[in-house]
C-alpha cells in the first residue's frame, strides 16, 4: 500500500520563478559542505531541459526520465468532472492533461522506510508544481527525511504550465505584453479616476477571455476541479487510502489578506535604521525608521501626479506608483535574501537611478518575451516566466457566484479596505482583486461550501482523512496573515497551528527553522500534532547587509 500525503503551500509564483528557493537541507542545516554539495546537484537538475510535448498523455501514470533524476508524466483527466468520471478516460473526447514531475525517494519503494508520496503545489493561484518540485522539492524532502523517506510529486494544476490546454486569452504574447504595459502606465488607484480606468480595463479582459467560449479550459478551472484532479493522481498511484495527512503552509482569504503586510514593511525600515551606514537608504539626519519610510512614501506619492519618463533598452518606460509598490511588495516575501536588494533599489530610485528597479522581476515580468511565442495554448509550457491568465481564471472561477455583484461601488470598497490594511503596497493587490466583475464563466463543477471537515477516523477507512491538518504560518506574513491560519484551523477539529517567529511569506519560505522542521517531520512520520499555537524561532534573522544563512540561498 502506498501512502499519499498532501503538502499545500501558498507561495508566490514570481518568487519561485525569479529568485529561486532553497536547495536541499538535511536535519543538520548548518552543515555547509553538505548543502553546497546538494546545491550543485540541484542546479544541474534545474538547468536540464525536457520536451514535454514529446510525451503522449495517458489515462495511467506513464513515467519518463526527465531533469537529471526526476520522472515526468502527462495524465489525462476529464475536462468537465460534472459530466464524466475517471472510468470514461479512454473514451473522452474532451479532456485536460496534468503535467507531473516526481522527485524519487532516497530509498526504493520496496524499502520498509519508504514513507509514500507527497503531493506539492505552490498555490498562487497558477503556480507550477513541476517547477516547484525541481526548485523546492529537495528542500522539502530534506525536511521530511527521518525514519521515513518520501517521494515528492509536483503537479501543474489544469490550465497551468505543462498542463493543457493552457489558460491563455491572448494567443500572441505580444498582445498581452502590450496591454500589460499600458496597465502599468495607468493613473494611480489613489483616486476614483484611476480606479475607473482599471475597472473598465478588467471588464474588457473579461470580454476578451469570454470569446474562447464555454468549451474552453477557462470554464473548467475551479479549485474543485483541481482537487478532483489530485484525487485522480492518487488513484493512478493505486492508492487505497486517499489521504493520511495534510500540511498547509498558510491559506489566503482575499478580504483580509494584507492584515500583516505593513508590519513586514515596517520591519524592513527598522532593519535599515538599525543597520546605520550599512543601509544605503538611511541618512544621517534620520531619527527613526519612520523617517526613512516617510521619505520613500513621499517619493511614491509624488509619482501619482508626476511619473518619471525613462528611456531604457530602446523603449519608453514610466516610473509609476504601481511599479514602485509592486517592487516593494515582491521584495518583502523573503526578507533574508531580499532586504539588502530592496534597500539598494529604493536608495538608487530616490537618487534618480532606476536601473535596479527596471531590471527587477516585478518590473520585467509583464514584458514581451520572444521565447514565449513559440508555444500555443494546446502545448505544454514549462517556463513559468511566460505570462498567461491562469491566476484570474482560478480566482474568478471560485468567486463565480458573486462576480455579478462586483460593480464599481464594490471595487471602490475593495480599494478602500485593502488600502487601509497595507497603504504601501495595496495597489497591485487591488488591481488583481477587482478583476472578476466582467468574468463570463460559471464553472459547472464547483464547490461553494460548507468548508472544513468534522469527520476524522484514525482507523483508516476509505475516503476519510486519518490525521487533522498541520497548519504553519510565519508570525507576520505579507500575503497570508496569521489570523487566517487560526480561522482555517477552526474548520478542522483537532488541527494545529504552528507559528514561526519570522517575517515574510510562509513559515517554510521566510526562514529555515529546525524547530518547525521537526514538527513537520514528526507529523508526517506519526500523524502527531503539537499543541495549537506552538511557536518556533527562526534560525536566520533578516539583516542589511544580508548575513549568510547556511541552507538558505
Amino acid at each position: 500500500m502506498r501512502l499519499i500525503n498532501a503538502l499545500l503551500l501558498a507561495l508566490s509564483p514570481s518568487l519561485v520563478a525569479s529568485r529561486g528557493w532553497p536547495g536541499a537541507w538535511d536535519h543538520g542545516i548548518h552543515d555547509t559542505a553538505s548543502f553546497h554539495q546538494r546545491d550543485s546537484v540541484l542546479q544541474s537538475r534545474q538547468a536540464a531541459t525536457f520536451d514535454w510535448s514529446a510525451v503522449t498523455p495517458s489515462c495511467r501514470l506513464e513515467y519518463h526520465e526527465c531533469y537529471n533524476g526526476y520522472k515526468c508524466a502527462r495524465l489525462k483527466v476529464p475536462l468537465d468532472w460534472s459530466t464524466a468520471n475517471s472510468s470514461d478516460c479512454d473514451t473522452l473526447s474532451r479532456f485536460a492533461t496534468i503535467g507531473i514531475a516526481t522527485l524519487p525517494a532516497t530509498v526504493p519503494e520496496t524499502d520498509p522506510s519508504f514513507g509514500g508520496s507527497v503531493l506539492i503545489n505552490p498555490g498562487g493561484p497558477g503556480g507550477l508544481g513541476t517547477r516547484m518540485v525541481r526548485t523546492l522539492g529537495p528542500y522539502l524532502q530534506g525536511i521530511l527525511e527521518g525514519e521515513r523517506h518520501y517521494e515528492m510529486i509536483g503537479f501543474d494544476p489544469r490550465g497551468v504550465g505543462t498542463s493543457t490546454p493552457r489558460a491563455d486569452c491572448y494567443g500572441p504574447p505580444a498582445n498581452r505584453a502590450s496591454d500589460a504595459d499600458a496597465r502599468y502606465n495607468m493613473v494611480s488607484l489613489d483616486n476614483d479616476v484611476g480606479l475607473q480606468y482599471t475597472y473598465q480595463d478588467r471588464l474588457a479582459l473579461g470580454e476578451l477571455c469570454g470569446q474562447l467560449g464555454p468549451d474552453s479550459i477557462l470554464n473548467h478551472m475551479s479549485t474543485a476541479s483541481v482537487a478532483r484532479d489530485m484525487l485522480e493522481i492518487v488513484d493512478r498511484l493505486n492508492e487505497l487510502r486517499r489521504a493520511n495527512s495534510t500540511s498547509a503552509d498558510q491559506a489566503r482569504e482575499p478580504a483580509s489578506t494584507l492584515q500583516d503586510t505593513e508590519k513586514v514593511i515596517d520591519f524592513f525600515y527598522e532593519t535599515c535604521f538599525k543597520a546605520g551606514e550599512a543601509c544605503p537608504l538611511k541618512l544621517s539626519s534620520d531619527g527613526s525608521a519612520s523617517d526613512i519610510k516617510g521619505r520613500v512614501n513621499s517619493f511614491i506619492e509624488g509619482l501619482v501626479e508626476f511619473p518619471v519618463p525613462i528611456v531604457a533598452e530602446n523603449r519608453i518606460r514610466l516610473i509609476t506608483p504601481v511599479l514602485m509598490r509592486n517592487a516593494i511588495r515582491g521584495l518583502t516575501y523573503q526578507p533574508i535574501s531580499s532586504f539588502e536588494f530592496l534597500a539598494d533599489l529604493l536608495a538608487e530610485s530616490l537618487a534618480g537611478n532606476y536601473s535596479l528597479l527596471l531590471t527587477s522581476p516585478e518590473a520585467t515580468a509583464h514584458l514581451f518575451d520572444e521565447s514565449c511565442g513559440k508555444v500555443d495554448r494546446d502545448q505544454p509550457q514549462p517556463d513559468s516566466s511566460c505570462a498567461d491568465e491562469t491566476d484570474i481564471s482560478v480566482m474568478c472561477a471560485d468567486t463565480a457566484a458573486t462576480n455579478d455583484d462586483l460593480d464599481f461601488a464594490a471595487a471602490r470598497n475593495i480599494r478602500d479596505r485593502l488600502t487601509s490594511q497595507a497603504p504601501t503596497v495595496s495597489e497591485p493587490w487591488i488591481r488583481y482583486t477587482i478583476t472578476c466583475g466582467g468574468w463570463k464563466y460559471k464553472p459547472p463543477y464547483s464547490f461553494a461550501g460548507p468548508y472544513g471537515n468534522q469527520n476524522l477516523d484514525t482507523s483508516r477507512p476509505e475516503n476519510v482523512p486519518t490525521a487533522p491538518p498541520l497548519i504553519l504560518s510565519s508570525r507576520y506574513d505579507v500575503a497570508t496573515p496569521l489570523r487566517n491560519a487560526f480561522a482555517l484551523s477552526e474548520l478542522y477539529p483537532g488541527s494545529s497551528v504552528v507559528v514561526q517567529e519570522s517575517y515574510g511569506h510562509l513559515a517554510l519560505g521566510s526562514s529555515p527553522s529546525a524547530c518547525t522542521s521537526n514538527y513537520v517531520r514528526t507529523y508526517f512520520d506519526t500523524g502527531k500534532l503539537p499543541p495549537t499555537g506552538s511557536t518556533c524561532n527562526d534560525d536566520c534573522p533578516a539583516a542589511i547587509p544580508a548575513v549568510e544563512c547556511p541552507g538558505y540561498p
